[in-house]
């Protein structure tokens, strides 16, 4: 791919999902019955990521052809 050496490029599914929601896809693709231990809310913590896809599909012409619950299930 021409022009894309040295750049940082994101893959993802440019769906957003929660930290909970993260973790329970974890666990379950994991196969172990754990629980996660909830603390209190700090200033500053990420609620919600969502990857900027725009890139891998300008300069790839990638995109993600399985979301991340299934592809977590493949790992």
């Amino acid at each position: 791919y021409s022009g894309v050496k040295g750049e940082a490029v994101n893959i993802g599914s440019g769906k957003g999902v929660s930290v909970l929601e993260l973790a329970e896809m974890m666990v379950k693709a994991g196969g172990k019955p754990l629980k996660p231990i909830f603390e209190k809310e700090r200033l500053g913590d990420i609620k919600e990521s969502v990857a900027d896809v725009g890139k891998a599909k300008e300069l790839l012409k990638w995109s993600a052809k399985v979301g991340l619950e299934e592809g977590l299930g493949e790992v």
